[in-house]
């Protein structure tokens, strides 16, 4: 059984999401939860983009200097 929430962001676009599985979230949790979901829609906020944004710059926060230099290298054919 998962725990969903489903609202209407402030534009007009619906969104489901998906908040956890029984028994690892409680009911309570999931309420907790679905509140916070909801208030971010309400605010105008897509608590999916949000999350994907943060992913993303979690992402880029994690590569070394040395691994972009890398991948520029690979990706313009140079060799040095």
């Amino acid at each position: 059984m998962s725990f969903i929430v489903e609202g209407r962001i402030r534009g007009g676009r619906t969104r489901r999401i998906t908040l956890g599985q029984h028994p690892t979230m409680t009911v309570a949790e999931a309420k907790e939860l679905a509140r916070e979901k909801l208030l971010q829609m309400q605010k105008g906020e897509d608590p999916v983009e949000s999350r994907k944004k943060e992913e993303a710059r979690e992402q880029a926060l994690g590569k070394t200097v040395g691994a972009v230099f890398e991948s520029y290298l690979a990706v313009h054919q140079v060799s040095v």
